[in-house]
């Protein structure tokens, strides 16, 4: 992306290093005129391992981020964290970059081979590994992180814990702007958790009258419809996916009665 303003802005951020005192919990919401949608934004790095800025869009994405930070059983499922849609800026060490993520950074900022440190934009998407962003992901990073270098500054010294810990109720910290104005306002706003999606399926009058005509019985049957943590395969734009596996078990003797890949944009 050839963006120097994005560079620059997130060099500043990299030397704010607000996650000295931001933690993970505590997220903030910047609302995009352009698209109406609201931003829910995560420091990363309080554990002093991985720096960086990820936003989730919409309020869905944003409060299923909030669940797994503040679950205790997060490190039992990682791979829950990829079924989230993100926009990631982090802060790697230039011997950690691949070739082409190292290139990219130097063909816009040239003068960047003498840093150690270099922000990469990576873009989640839901059943795909993590990938280049896009430029609406560096519109929407540079978006955030102008506001963050605004506001987070002042909670250096203390008060962020008072802030940014009403989410469990669904109150967060937002800044809003009107489109075609210079003028941020913020306020801290109620979200309401949306409700899980329920989806209907079409099934023939063929098979249901096969169905009918299946003797009955009792039994119980175990199934399961999860993300597996390798991909198998790339997408039309060269991306790993992620399947899922569908699983249907006889808990009486764990015989699978049924197994089968499942492409997660087609299929699910």
């Amino acid at each position: 992306m050839n963006d120097p303003e994005f560079y620059k802005l997130a060099e500043e951020f990299r030397l704010m290093a607000p996650w000295k005192w931001m933690r993970e919990t505590e997220m903030f919401v910047v609302h995009d005129a352009k698209t109406e949608e609201h931003y829910f934004a995560q420091i990363l790095g309080s554990n002093g391992e991985h720096f960086a800025l990820a936003i989730f869009p919409g309020v869905k994405a944003g409060f299923d981020m909030y669940r797994v930070a503040t679950s205790e059983e997060l490190n039992a499922d990682p791979m829950q964290i990829l079924e989230i849609p993100q926009i990631h800026v982090a802060f790697e060490k230039k011997s950690d970059l691949s070739p082409q993520e190292y290139e990219e950074v130097l063909q816009v900022m040239p003068s960047y081979s003498r840093k150690r440190v270099l922000p990469i934009v990576q873009k989640f998407t839901p059943g795909r590994a993590p990938w280049t962003g896009d430029d609406e992901s560096y519109r929407l990073l540079k978006l955030v992180m102008k506001q963050a270098l605004s506001m987070l500054p002042r909670f250096k010294g203390g008060g962020a814990q008072q802030v940014f810990d009403s989410a469990d109720e669904g109150f967060f910290f937002c800044r809003y702007i009107e489109e075609g104005s210079d003028d941020w306002t913020e306020k801290i706003e109620q979200f309401v958790e949306p409700e899980e999606v329920r989806c209907t399926t079409f099934v023939s009058p063929q098979l249901l009258k096969k169905l009918n005509s299946v003797k009955t019985v009792d039994a119980e049957f175990i199934i399961d419809c999860s993300m597996l943590n390798f991909p198998v395969a790339d997408d039309e734009d060269g991306i790993p996916v992620f399947p899922y596996m569908f699983l249907c078990i006889d808990p009486e003797n764990g015989v699978i009665l049924e197994n089968e890949l499942l492409e997660p944009i087609q299929d699910i």
